[in-house]
């Protein structure tokens, strides 16, 4: 996970990429959950039925000197799994 500042005054973001899963059926999508503590149930889903093969996520409401976790949940339409937070700190935008 990369955080890259645009230009000053425009703000950060943050670029997410992940591997996806292997299905028998081929039928998993994807959610993209953020939160400010390593909480996965209180997180606020950001994105959510990105399709397999997609892999990645800009989250394009990034503050500056803060502490972001990002959960990416996987779904076969019946039951879900959640990966570990992936803790990200963004600095100063100058």
């Amino acid at each position: 996970m990369d955080v890259l500042p645009t230009f000053p005054g425009v703000g950060l973001k943050a670029f997410l990429t992940w591997n996806d899963s292997v299905s028998d059926n081929g039928t998993f999508t994807y959610a993209v959950k953020r939160n400010t503590v390593n909480d996965s149930t209180t997180a606020t889903t950001i994105a959510s039925d990105i399709a397999s093969g997609i892999q990645t996520f800009t989250d394009n409401n990034v503050s500056s000197n803060t502490t972001y976790y990002y959960f990416i949940e996987v779904s076969d339409g019946v039951s879900s799994v959640i990966s570990i937070g992936y803790e990200l700190h963004t600095v100063y935008d100058i």
